[in-house]
């Protein structure tokens, strides 16, 4: 097996169904530090189960809509970039009738931390700007692996898909790193001090036109 650490040949494709649970994995493990999840759901092992079973199902999602992007080294994951690009009113209520099964299999698992996680999607809705955009969902790198240029190089494919179409790209984070990383591709900070979480951090909303 190819070690992370260690610099080689990196490919970034369009993940596929066979993708699914080794990119949720990934993705959960890659933002298992982010403010607003911990909040949530403060206890470690805890938070790694329920993150692993939401990202199932919103990088499902991407995937059908072709707008979610790996990483890979010599066969291993590396890091995922999940996208929403503008979609019409029939083609989200369908994504939200998809979700369905997965926030009821979080319940069974925890109540409250899923209606945590619910009420932080609805609450990322106001912020949302006016005009159609492309939705960086997640971006994630595997700890092993960060610092090595795998979340620039994940990146650019939803961007370029978005300069494409004309539209802007927009996303939140939870972090002040990450608001540097992503001023470096040309992002802008909307809102400093979005409110996501109930009781919980603040977080930066970001657009690149």
């Amino acid at each position: 097996m190819t070690d992370p650490q260690q610099p080689g040949s990196l490919h970034i494709r369009l993940l596929t169904s066979r993708d699914v649970d080794t990119a949720a994995d990934v993705l959960a493990r890659s933002l298992l530090v982010e403010p607003g999840y911990v909040a949530i759901l403060p206890d470690e092992a805890m938070r790694l189960r329920m993150l692993s079973v939401f990202f199932r199902g919103t990088i499902a999602q991407s995937i059908r809509h072709q707008a979610a992007w790996g990483a890979f080294d010599g066969g291993v994951l590396l890091g995922v970039a999940e996208w929403v690009p503008p979609l019409g009113p029939g083609r989200e209520t369908m994504d939200r009738l998809r979700m369905a099964p997965t926030y009821i299999r979080m319940l069974t698992i925890r109540f409250r931390p899923t209606l945590g996680l619910w009420a932080e999607d609805r609450a990322a809705v106001a912020y949302f700007p006016d005009e159609p955009f492309w939705y960086l969902l997640g971006l994630g790198v595997s700890p092993l692996a960060q610092g090595r240029g795998v979340g620039s190089a994940l990146i650019q494919p939803g961007l370029e898909a978005a300069a494409n179409a004309g539209l802007p790209a927009y996303l939140e984070t939870g972090t002040e790193r990450n608001v540097r990383f992503y001023t470096r591709f040309g992002f802008k900070v909307v809102e400093p001090a979005a409110r996501l979480v109930q009781n919980g951090p603040t977080h930066w909303t970001m657009i690149r036109r």
